[in-house]
């Protein structure tokens, strides 16, 4: 599975995601990669088919600097996700926001990250492609898609034990309940128009409804 003119570790390979501090010195071969890549996704070019030399040429750096940085495909590949997905994230302590507008913060990033015209077809297209590939798919749900469920449920379950949050409901799934329905319009809707801020609202203020303790003002979550 790994690109034949890479000499790099198992595949699947992927780099852990580093902290966000601002631009660092190599931003700009980071832009170029991602972008090139992207571009040759949507020309039609699959990742099996797809060569690290075509990466190089693309985004006109030597292959030296590509590989430094990416071992192999699926380890460049799993960065271009998490670039997507850290673009669309807000930094706020989550922690110190009312519930409510903790869990809007959140599913404003699944929603911007899956379903705008920046972020949703670049997505589309990664996420088909890397689920081709079932070692990179499960760093991709790992290194990727794990922290940003584990810190959801955390959320939930914080809020579980300030009483916010019906006791004996699964912070798993009500997670589920929130982000289930933009992925659902991401993968079983694409011909549908694109939702703006207000189909979070929706989703946040319905899901918000079944699982406050019974009896309570839901406008204590605010």
């Amino acid at each position: 599975m790994t690109d034949d003119a890479a000499t790099p570790p198992g595949p699947g390979t992927a780099l852990p995601a580093s902290p966000r501090r601002g631009r660092p010195r190599t931003q700009g071969v980071d832009d170029k990669v991602v972008e090139a890549m992207l571009r040759l996704l949507h020309r039609g070019i699959g990742l099996r088919a797809m060569r690290m030399e075509a990466v190089v040429a693309e985004a006109g750096i030597s292959k030296a600097t590509l590989y430094r940085r990416w071992p192999n495909k699926e380890a460049l590949l799993l960065h271009v996700l998490e670039r997507l997905a850290a673009e669309a994230e807000d930094d706020t302590d989550l922690s110190a926001l009312p519930l409510r507008d903790a869990l809007l913060r959140v599913l404003e990033g699944v929603r911007r990250t899956y379903l705008s015209e920046q972020c949703g077809s670049n997505l589309a297209v990664l996420t088909a492609e890397i689920r081709t590939l079932p070692e990179a798919n499960a760093a991709f749900l790992r290194e990727v898609i794990g922290p940003r469920r584990q810190a959801l449920y955390d959320l939930l379950a914080a809020a579980q034990r300030r009483g916010e949050i019906r006791a004996g409901l699964p912070p798993e799934l009500i997670g589920e309940l929130i982000v289930g329905p933009v992925l659902s319009r991401s993968l079983l809707h694409g011909d549908a128009a694109l939702p703006d801020a207000g189909f979070s609202e929706q989703i946040v203020d319905s899901v918000l409804h079944g699982i406050v303790p019974r009896g309570a003002d839901s406008k204590s979550t605010r």
